[in-house]
């Protein structure tokens, strides 16, 4: 198997597993601390960047070991800045998110206080933004670099399926996020923008996707995404927000 699709098969029960910990009632009522901490947060907090830096590291080099054709033209400087640009906004959101939602468990007697008020700014599409629209930046430098870095060996049909379907799930994933996180019309644009450069991108080039697993994978990402967000606007007759504290009900 393709070494991209089993990234991706394990990024996509990555995903599972955290979206079921976040669904489960046992998961999200566990305090650790003496009560002052949750342990979902506490994990994303810590245990997510372990998760994000091994998995980028390993993709680069994956892909700088195909051999190189040149297709597209970019700097190797300007390539790797950015990258550190958007991962150090995704690890300042990450921390801002976890420690915000643990400070708004704290205040729910204080909705109408100031601090409340602030505290939830960053909580809210602040920090779902820093999270969510670098992650899916960064993964479109990643297909950049893939094409001028394409697999020696085509795809297997059952490999391609593979790729789509989890691509699929994680788009549909990203589209869910999106809307609980309050950012549903920024990520229906950046979504839909990307979608469609990838595509044109092969076109203008004569590109096959058989010789590009991860461009394949995010198409697929960024293809869910737009049909889920735009099965929500289409519902809700425009992007509006969704109850953004409804975890902090009794």
């Amino acid at each position: 198997m393709n070494i991209i699709v089993a990234m991706s098969l394990g990024l996509t029960v990555t995903y599972l597993f955290f979206l079921m910990m976040f669904l489960s009632p046992k998961v999200q009522g566990k305090k650790i601390r003496q009560g002052k901490f949750d342990l979902y947060q506490f994990m994303l907090m810590f245990f997510a960047p372990l998760l994000i830096i091994p998995t980028f590291y390993f993709l680069r080099k994956i892909l700088l070991s195909n051999p190189q054709v040149h297709i597209l033209y970019f700097s190797n400087i300007l390539f790797d800045l950015a990258f550190m640009a958007l991962f150090y906004i995704i690890a300042l959101g990450n921390g801002i998110h976890s420690v915000s939602v643990i400070l708004s468990k704290h205040m729910k007697r204080l909705r109408k206080e100031n601090v409340w008020k602030i505290n939830e700014f960053f909580h809210n599409a602040f920090s779902h933004v820093l999270l969510t629209a670098p992650s899916v930046l960064i993964l479109f430098l990643y297909v950049l670099l893939e094409i001028n870095h394409p697999s020696p060996v085509i795809l297997a049909s059952a490999e391609l399926a593979v790729l789509v379907i989890c691509g699929l799930l994680l788009g549909i994933g990203v589209g869910i996020a999106s809307t609980e996180g309050s950012i549903p019309r920024l990520m229906f644009y950046l979504s839909y923008l990307l979608s469609m450069s990838i595509p044109l991108i092969f076109i203008a080039n004569n590109l096959d996707f058989r010789y590009y697993p991860l461009s394949t994978l995010m198409e697929m990402v960024y293809v869910g995404s737009v049909f889920t967000l735009s099965f929500y606007k289409y519902k809700l007759k425009g992007f509006k927000e969704m109850v953004p504290h409804y975890f902090f009900d009794e």
